[in-house]
């Protein structure tokens, strides 16, 4: 069901923030942080109602191992940071054990930034191929499922299905 999220009730909840912060780099640097600017306006709108947010994008294109060295969202979780001047919490790793004791651990207007959701590709394409079982693991991680990333809307994938 879709709803605006002026209509739900986000308050105190873990919500699972579908962004797209796929902003071009280059040695490490973001070149444009345009799309990061859209995504403040939910994010902050989160933080105003006491949401726990755990943000979910990809960015670029991953086919090796090699591609994680240079599309990492560790850049855009510090840029994040810089702009909502808040605690940004980044977790290296897409699922694991130690990303669930970190969702655990959230705590009201804490903002929690996934790695590269593509990072997934290099599993079978679990991201991009819609793995349901991946889905499902980041469906466990929230209450509510909010996508605000409407350019990757049209797409069948794991973060966004």
């Amino acid at each position: 069901m879709k709803e605006r999220l002026q209509n739900m009730n986000v308050t105190n909840k873990r919500v699972i923030l579908r962004c797209d912060l796929n902003v071009p780099m280059k040695d490490g640097k973001i070149l444009d942080d345009n799309k990061i600017l859209e995504s403040l306006e939910t994010i902050t709108y989160l933080l105003d109602h006491n949401a726990s947010v755990i943000i979910l994008s990809h960015l670029g294109k991953v086919k090796t191992e090699k591609d994680k060295l240079t599309h990492s969202l560790e850049p855009v979780a510090k840029r994040l940071k810089e702009l909502l001047n808040t605690k940004v919490i980044f977790s290296k790793q897409t699922r694991s054990v130690g990303l669930d004791e970190m969702v655990r651990k959230l705590m009201p207007k804490d903002i929690l930034v996934l790695e590269n959701t593509r990072f997934e590709d290099l599993n079978n394409e679990s991201e991009s191929k819609n793995n349901p079982e991946l889905a499902k693991y980041w469906a466990s991680l929230g209450e509510i499922y909010i996508n605000d990333a409407f350019g990757t809307a049209h797409r069948s994938h794991a973060s966004n299905v």
